[in-house]
């Protein structure tokens, strides 16, 4: 496209405003008439070029998107739906949109179905899209649910009702969740409900394509057990491992009311235990323990499970957005930390309300002087998780029970365990009278009958 033609639709397709007088306002000069950027022989080469450059810079800055490839992914999909346009248009289509578009996405980003039963038109328009483009599918999802413009050189004018459009997306991934995830709502579905509740950002197109790509990334790793495991293998490479071990004190610690942490190093991440005292009781701690992963990529965020968590996995039911928090975090040092500072920006909860925690030289011992009784209060979530790998053969992998003097035998492709190694997490969880082997990384739990 000349730059002009990028202007153009810029202006046309309401991208980074939701009116022409928006941008006309930010530019400082007319969009449209003889004179216009948007009009070969109007201003000069160069001051189009600067204004673009304006408008790509800001989309990067404030959304996140590459906005020449939001174009260029943009015509890729609108001249495909352009090619069935005599289905994708019809009434018919229309009015069963959302079904479409959820047949779109088990079959590119879950891989779950076959597409034999999927109309001839839309296994033709999956064919030509790329599942590994999360923005191409964003765009296609997002111009066949009719919350954006099909055609480039839409005549539609200002956007109205993006409100309603946020909400019919959201809609859209909310009932698609119900049914192929492992969560009750993916964290990054958290935050396009939470831009609806959000009133100092506008509600604009870019901004919409820019969430619904962060839903689909969020959705092909959440989707099953196996794509959480693929993923956590990932998110093994950009874990952090500081020396975190030691005490802690909470920004509300003294003597009156303690409140300190002790961390221990775990094979997967940390163990934070929390100490604190509640109701003016002298002499009684409350403890609570957390498990959390430090990860660094484009931003540096913590992983925060809730013990209950544990319950989840084990029985195979979808984890809560209650058992689950992801926070901001800040080391004043990346090695040998002695502040840590906590931001919540996925998922809010009550249990765990800590913004800074600074190191103490003090022990556990120390710290404890004087009580003379800790309760767990997640004592009904204890569990045992002993490490017991025997061998991983290509078939099976072995794992010994020294309660029952036996190996078990599990196969390998029943269970999707390819992609285990001899550094994983893999033994046997004791959790009350249920006994489970254990495949941590890869996120299987098989419950072993009762001797």
């Amino acid at each position: 496209m000349t730059i002009e033609e990028k202007l153009d639709v810029v202006y046309k397709l309401r991208l980074l405003y939701n009116s022409g007088e928006e941008l006309q306002e930010l530019i400082g000069m007319k969009t449209r008439g003889n004179n216009s950027l948007s009009r070969k022989g109007g201003k000069s080469d160069f001051l189009k070029r600067a204004v673009f450059h304006e408008l790509v810079y800001k989309c990067s800055e404030e959304d996140g998107l590459d906005l020449e490839a939001v174009l260029e992914e943009y015509a890729t999909v609108t001249e495909l739906i352009e090619k069935y346009r005599s289905v994708m248009a019809s009434k018919a289509w229309k009015k069963n949109a959302m079904a479409h578009c959820g047949r779109l996405m088990e079959m590119l980003v879950f891989n779950g179905e076959s597409k034999a039963d999927a109309p001839v038109e839309l296994r033709r328009f999956c064919d030509s899209l790329d599942a590994e483009n999360t923005l191409q599918l964003a765009l296609a999802v997002l111009i066949l649910l009719e919350a954006l413009p099909r055609k480039m050189s839409t005549r539609q004018g200002d956007a109205h009702n993006m409100r309603t459009k946020y909400e019919q997306v959201a809609e859209f991934f909310e009932k698609l969740c119900e049914r192929n995830v492992l969560y009750e709502r993916i964290p990054r579905l958290y935050l396009l409900q939470q831009a609806l509740e959000d009133n100092g950002k506008a509600l604009t197109r870019i901004r919409l394509i820019r969430l619904t790509c962060d839903v689909i990334g969020n959705l092909s790793i959440l989707a099953t057990a196996d794509q959480v495991a693929l993923n956590g293998r990932w998110e093994e490479w950009n874990q952090l491992w500081p020396d975190l071990d030691g005490c802690w004190l909470g920004e509300k610690h003294s003597q009156k009311t303690p409140d300190f942490w002790e961390v221990e190093e775990l094979r997967n991440g940390y163990r934070f235990i929390h100490y604190l005292r509640k109701n003016g009781e002298e002499g009684i701690l409350h403890q609570q323990h957390f498990t959390f992963t430090f990860h660094q990529n484009t931003e540096s965020y913590v992983c925060i499970l809730h013990p209950k968590s544990i319950d989840c996995w084990l029985n195979g039911k979808k984890l809560d957005e209650e058992d689950v928090t992801y926070q901001y975090f800040t080391l004043d040092n990346l090695e040998h930390p002695k502040e840590i500072f906590f931001d919540p920006f996925i998922y809010e909860v009550a249990w765990f309300q800590t913004k800074k925690l600074k190191r103490t030289e003090l022990g556990l011992a120390e710290l404890t002087k004087g009580i003379y009784k800790i309760i767990d209060d997640f004592e009904e979530y204890a569990y045992q998780f002993e490490l017991c790998l025997e061998a991983i053969t290509p078939q099976y992998i072995y794992i010994k029970d020294s309660l029952l003097g036996v190996n078990h035998c599990v196969s390998v492709e029943k269970y999707g365990l390819e992609n285990c190694t001899l550094g994983d997490a893999i033994g046997i969880i004791t959790r009350g009278q249920k006994r489970y082997l254990a495949f941590d990384n890869q996120m299987v739990y098989i419950e072993l009958e009762q001797p």
